[in-house]
């Protein structure tokens, strides 16, 4: 990994990377460039902005082997033949903005959007003389588009508030199969271009406590949203 930073003027950094990933899957190495840019507009607002490249080698998980189950039974993950790695571009977009001198109110936001190319994709779960499976392969693509932005109030010298909210919209280029019990004589084919288990709406809020250097208490709270998730056991 090759980073440099560089002080265009007083109020404008300009941030030029490079990554490159020798993987045991992959043929070739994987370069991975990225640019950010960040600019102090006033003493209390900076803009930034950045463009990145980045990848998924094609290896399965131990987690995969544990994650998931239906009836008790373990659900393991194959890769299928000539999956290639997954590769995503993402652009974002920020504001982060410090009124006052004394530094008891933030606030920031950020937009971002990530193309991804050769997504990773799950099958339907199917089962064989080794048990429940899933097949891991390559959709033709998908995209994520998000927003987050986050509040924070120093109310006193020991309390603190922050809270915060995002919005991610994940799709496939694609609708994708996600159930298909036909081969066992259903007629039910279930296809979406949603990411499944992903909500669109998130959010945050803590409350900290630091009565001294030895204490700091918190309370927190976090709310997610509707997200679409299949039921094996009664589809």
């Amino acid at each position: 990994f090759v980073q440099d930073e560089w002080t265009v003027t007083d109020r404008v950094d300009l941030v030029l990377g490079v990554r490159v990933d020798r993987h045991s899957a992959l043929d070739d190495a994987v370069f991975s460039p990225r640019i950010a840019l960040a600019w102090q507009v006033s003493d209390a607002m900076k803009l930034r902005a950045g463009l990145a490249t980045s990848f998924r080698a094609p290896e399965v998980f131990s987690e995969d082997l544990h994650v998931d189950t239906l009836g008790a039974e373990p659900v393991r993950i194959r890769n299928a033949d000539g999956l290639v790695e997954e590769r995503a571009t993402t652009a974002m977009l920020g504001v982060d903005w410090r009124p006052g001198d004394d530094g008891r109110f933030s606030w920031d936001a950020t937009v971002s959007l990530t193309q991804l190319r050769d997504t990773f994709v799950l099958s339907e779960i199917r089962e064989d003389a080794g048990g429940l499976y899933q097949v891991r392969e390559n959709a033709s693509g998908s995209q994520v588009a998000g927003f987050e932005t986050n509040l924070g109030w120093q109310a006193g010298d020991t309390l603190r508030l922050t809270t915060g909210v995002a919005w991610y919209r994940s799709r496939y280029d694609e609708a994708q199969v996600v159930f298909d019990d036909t081969a066992d004589g259903g007629d039910t084919v279930i296809a979406t271009r949603d990411y499944l288990k992903t909500p669109r709406w998130s959010g945050q809020a803590q409350l900290q406590w630091s009565p001294s250097p030895i204490v700091d208490a918190y309370l927190g709270l976090k709310s997610t949203g509707h997200m679409q998730v299949l039921n094996n056991n009664t589809a």
